[in-house]
This record gives structure tokens, C-alpha cells and sequence, in this order.
């Protein structure tokens, strides 16, 4: 009983010391590859603590593309979130959209929402 209990008591310390030498980062970027009408299209998103980016690219430039970017921010030092307008880029190919925080700003997380056409086809939240 007494070595079982030294066994489990060991195996919690190294958990424990894993815990803290382990850092898992969020996620502040995603990309995205698939097919729309026997297309390849390729959705990139990105987010900093000051930097913002949605971009779609499609292979059949005919079709209007639509990149959105949704950012919630804050002010340096305060707690209150603030959710900036949505930004689109519209465009034919390749939809880009790009938001710049500034040095008295802090951006907390983003929505990024891609279409072609009418229709959506990707959507993600990220966190710097």
C-alpha cells in the first residue's frame, strides 16, 4: 500500500512539473484549404495584440470574393472590450482585409467570416 501511494504521489509531481515547464500557446493564426464548385480556395487569418488579417484566395476569378474581420479591442490598462465595425474586403481572386491596433490599443479576439458569391464558406474565431 505504501509503495502504491509513493507511485501515485510521484506521478502527480512529474504531471505537476510538466504543467509548468509546458506552455500551449493560443491560437492567433488558422488557414484554411478546400474546394467550392470543384475550385481550390485557401483562407488565412491572423491576430496579434496590434495586428488583424483576413485574406480568401479562389482560383476561379470570375466570382466576387468577400473577406470579414470582426475585432473586439481594448484600451491599454482597462478592462472595458469594445467591438470595432466590421471591415470587408470585396474582390475578385483575392479578398484582403487588414486592421492595425496602434501602440494604445490592445486587440482581445477576432472573427473572421469568408465568402464566395452569396455563400459562406469558412468561418473562425481567433485570440492573440
Amino acid at each position: 500500500m505504501k509503495r502504491c501511494t509513493r507511485i501515485i504521489a510521484n506521478i502527480v509531481i512529474i504531471i505537476l512539473s510538466l504543467s509548468f515547464i509546458f506552455l500551449f500557446p493560443s491560437a492567433s493564426s488558422d488557414f484554411y484549404e478546400n474546394e467550392h464548385n470543384n475550385e481550390n480556395y485557401i483562407c488565412r487569418s491572423a491576430l496579434t495584440t496590434g495586428y488583424g488579417k483576413s485574406k480568401i484566395e479562389y482560383s476561379d476569378s470570375t466570382v466576387l470574393l468577400t473577406s470579414e474581420l470582426t475585432i473586439t479591442w481594448r484600451f491599454n490598462g482597462s478592462y472595458t472590450q469594445y467591438v470595432a465595425p466590421m471591415v470587408c474586403g470585396i474582390d475578385y481572386s483575392v479578398a484582403e482585409v487588414e486592421a492595425y491596433g496602434g501602440s494604445a490599443i490592445t486587440f482581445c479576439s477576432s472573427i473572421h467570416n469568408y465568402k464566395i458569391g452569396s455563400s459562406h464558406v469558412y468561418f473562425v474565431g481567433l485570440i492573440p
